[in-house]
């Protein structure tokens, strides 16, 4: 028999609150860049539409608590981008969250099968983005 629950008060005293934190968002489509501004205000979001672009600041020292990147854009795809990033910054890989409207391509296919990664279909379930992204920075 289980016991009956008391109504929710809100959050107990000792309840963790989501930190702010630092999120890179790659992605070619200006309008999903707008979206995920709105949608993470709580964090301090660097939005860029270039993964080349994304690259270059990492390779300059910034670091990110979480990486938001698009599977497909026409310069250099999200699993390029990853790829590179393994190699010069794994510590900076591993948190990464690819976002998809459609992986259409067989190098796609198998990337999605053995990325080891979240991918978020887009439009992205909020609460899934959310999850996902307290998933990589508690990581």
């Amino acid at each position: 028999m289980r016991e009956a629950r008391r109504p929710d008060s809100g959050p107990s005293p000792g309840a963790a609150h989501p930190r702010r934190a630092r999120v890179l968002a790659i992605d070619d489509e200006p309008f999903v860049l707008r979206a995920l501004g709105r949608i993470l205000e709580a964090h301090d979001l660097t939005p860029l539409a270039s993964a080349r672009d994304a690259l270059a600041r990492l390779d300059a020292g910034e670091r990110f608590d979480a990486i938001l990147c698009d599977l497909m854009m026409p310069d250099m795809t999200g699993m390029e981008f990853f790829d590179h990033l393994g190699r010069r910054h794994p510590e900076q890989a591993r948190r990464v969250v690819f976002l998809s409207g459609g992986v259409f391509t067989q190098a796609g296919i198998e990337f999605e099968r053995s990325a080891g990664r979240t991918i978020l279909g887009k439009p992205f379930d909020l609460a899934a983005l959310h999850g996902a992204i307290a998933g990589v920075v508690d990581d």
